[in-house]
């Protein structure tokens, strides 16, 4: 779940050792360069960073597949009914805008069946023991 610097930029974290954690910051497109400096600098006051980085494209669309997850349409389904998988189709709906709720209603609502015949091939029956 994303958090907040004072200066209202996200950031998500990951405790990685006893000395602190790694932090990805998610500037949007109304972030000026001065609005990331005054982040990472908040930061680093207020937690014991390890590590600091920029939200690279990966970073991005796995939040997005995160949100995915956590809409309330996806709450009752095993994840193997999810259809959330391809990056290329989570890059495609991120970039154009696609809300979770507008990606779930698009391929993964009707479609639960299937993709769970997808991750049976793939993974075999091993998946409903997880």
């Amino acid at each position: 779940m994303k958090e907040y610097t004072d200066n209202g930029v996200a950031y998500t974290y990951d405790i990685c050792s006893s000395e602190g954690a790694s932090f990805i910051l998610y500037p949007n497109s109304n972030h000026s360069k001065a609005d990331v400096k005054i982040a990472k600098a908040w930061l680093r006051r207020q937690h014991d960073v390890v590590s600091l980085s920029i939200a690279s494209d990966e970073d991005r669309d796995q939040d997005y597949r995160a949100a995915i997850f956590r809409e309330s349409l996806t709450k009752p389904m095993p994840w193997y009914q999810i259809n959330a998988d391809d990056m290329k189709v989570i890059r495609k709906e991120r970039l154009a805008g696609t809300s979770p709720l507008e990606f779930v209603l698009k391929h993964v609502v009707g479609q639960e069946k299937d993709t769970e015949a997808k991750n049976l091939i793939r993974r075999g029956q091993k998946m409903y023991d997880l």
